[in-house]
């Protein structure tokens, strides 16, 4: 395809403002890229103290919920995720959490991120649905008469 003497390349994704949008309707580029934008968030405050032992957890939990959280959840709710994604989602936000802790990556961590106080991304995805007022996927959505 051409443009006067200038060729123009298709894509099949483009990124405007962090939102990807894809021509098919597999949003596997998309999470990949929330799951990328959220590392990069959590290794840029490494200056802050993110990743030194020293830091209480306190500390690096609050971080992680006010920075790394916000980002990997972005426009997570208007995306239509299949369960492979959310457990890809929920890997990065505990292998985030082991890193800055200083916690083998071969160890589970659901139980860091119960002590921690945090949430799985599919516990805050939920959270957003009903907070919207939108039907969760997979359920029946219930209206109060």
């Amino acid at each position: 395809m051409y443009l006067g003497n200038n060729q123009i390349h298709n894509s099949h994704s483009i990124d405007i403002l962090g939102v990807t949008f894809i021509s098919k309707t597999n949003f596997n580029q998309y999470v990949d890229n929330r799951i990328t934008k959220c590392r990069n968030s959590s290794f840029s405050l490494s200056d802050v103290g993110m990743c030194y032992l020293g830091v209480m957890s306190d500390t690096k939990s609050y971080l992680f919920r006010a920075i790394c959280q916000p980002t990997i959840l972005y426009s997570l709710d208007a995306v239509d995720l299949n369960n492979n994604m959310i457990k890809k989602l929920e890997n990065e936000q505990g292998g985030i959490m082991k890193r800055v802790c200083g916690i083998p990556k071969r160890s589970h961590h659901t139980q860091l991120l119960q002590v921690l106080n945090r949430s799985s991304v599919n516990n805050m995805l939920i959270k957003s649905y009903m907070a919207s007022g939108k039907t969760i996927p997979g359920t029946i959505q219930v209206i109060d008469s």
